[in-house]
């Protein structure tokens, strides 16, 4: 008798144990554009039967993991046709969409269950705000490619006419600003600027945003800044020094014409260091030189 009950305990649990292995399963791939193979950041993709959703990263692609089952997977992107499949999830597989671009954007009418027209409104809701804040991170980029390079068009093409700007010992209109870095950045060897963690937070047609950085500068010997105020009024001019700064922007942003730009500026020093500078390892030896402060830099070539 206890032969028998160990033995119809163990099939239970096998059952259990193999019931539980096939509950679930993956599905994952890409979202391209069906033209170029493009990988689309932000796409979304949403299975409408569990109401589990997901968007690609970086690189297109997506994953959801789904009750094995017959499922409904809807895919979309702002400027391109929206795709739905439906196929038995069993194991997991991999499921790539390739989107056309829509040029035309026309009215459409759902007629379906009524919780159906929120829920597309809610997708294109977060598509939105996705390809928002997508918009805003290449601002804060292009802002460090100019400062770098400088590259006056770049650099005034992030900021609206009417912004305003407070960065160090500068107080005013952002375009006078473009003057004020440039007259000292280009008398020094070399500049890095990086970019690290960016929350971004937006309300309608207005954001706000919070970049963290850090900049090197290569300041050279024999030259004085002293005038200048600020943690360069520091520099020793008997020696060539490595400075090291970390701040955050802290950016208030308006979309006007459907364009993001910066409409106020709050540069923050958050830390400042000084060191004797060392080209060890940068200008000895073969291997590529160091970047360019103009547009003649790699980063400006297309071939």
């Amino acid at each position: 008798m206890k032969e028998k009950k160990l033995i119809s305990l163990t099939s239970m649990l096998i059952i259990l144990i193999v019931g539980f292995s096939q509950t679930n399963s993956t599905v994952s791939g890409y979202v391209l554009d069906s033209a170029t193979g493009e990988a689309l950041i932000g796409a979304y993709v949403y299975e409408l039967n569990s109401n589990k959703a997901a968007t690609t990263n970086v690189y297109g692609f997506y994953s959801l993991t789904l009750p094995s089952d017959s499922i409904k997977l809807f895919t979309s992107y702002i400027g391109y046709s929206s795709q739905t499949v439906s196929f038995n999830l069993v194991q997991d597989i991999s499921r790539t969409f390739d989107l056309n671009s829509s040029l035309e954007l026309s009215e459409a009418v759902v007629e379906s269950s009524q919780s159906e027209p929120i829920q597309n409104r809610t997708q294109m809701s977060s598509l939105e705000l996705a390809a928002d804040k997508i918009e805003i991170m290449d601002i804060v980029y292009k802002y460090c490619r100019a400062i770098d390079r400088l590259d006056r068009e770049l650099l005034e093409s992030v900021f609206h006419d009417d912004s305003i700007h407070h960065h160090g010992e500068y107080k005013g209109p952002s375009k006078q600003f473009c003057d004020f870095a440039f007259d000292i950045l280009s008398t020094m060897e070399h500049t890095q600027h990086l970019v690290g963690n960016i929350l971004i937070e937006v309300k309608d047609n207005i954001a706000w945003s919070e970049s963290y950085w850090q900049a090197y500068h290569r300041m050279a010997k024999g030259k004085s800044y002293k005038d200048q105020g600020g943690f360069i009024a520091d520099h020793n001019p008997e020696i060539d020094e490595d400075v090291f700064v970390s701040g955050r922007y802290i950016d208030k942003l308006e979309k006007r014409n459907g364009e993001w730009k910066i409409i106020k500026r709050q540069g923050v020093h958050d830390w400042v260091r000084f060191e004797p500078a060392s080209d060890k390892g940068w200008r000895e030896g073969p291997g590529p030189s160091p970047g360019r402060g103009d547009r003649s830099d790699p980063a400006y070539e297309r071939d």
